[in-house]
């Protein structure tokens, strides 16, 4: 009695698992590709092929902007380099261009 509920089980689960199979599989070929005119089988799946690429290119898209903006909030602000070290005084030679050497 017991062999019998487990082969029962084991046929259902099969079955089962058969038909979300089968479900799966015809689920993927109804894609609307155009509407109105003739189209072959060839035209259809170019479609399809060229519909999954630009919604390829478009995920990458959002990933490398997505990426750009979490490098662009996450850097630290820096404060002016005259309030990093109000302190230090400035030389002002530094702050002079050097006058270009003669060549005589």
């Amino acid at each position: 009695m017991l062999a019998s509920l487990e082969l029962a089980q084991r046929d259902l689960l099969n079955i089962s698992a058969a038909v979300f199979a089968r479900q799966k599989r015809q689920s993927k070929d109804k894609k609307v590709v155009q509407k109105g005119g003739v189209i072959t089988v060839g035209m259809a799946r170019q479609a399809i092929d060229q519909r999954v690429e630009q919604e390829a290119q478009k995920v990458a898209r959002k990933a490398a902007r997505d990426y750009k903006l979490s490098l662009s909030q996450s850097s630290p602000k820096l404060p002016p380099a005259s309030q990093n070290h109000p302190k230090l005084p400035i030389d002002p030679r530094l702050l002079t261009t050097p006058a270009p050497a003669s060549t005589s």
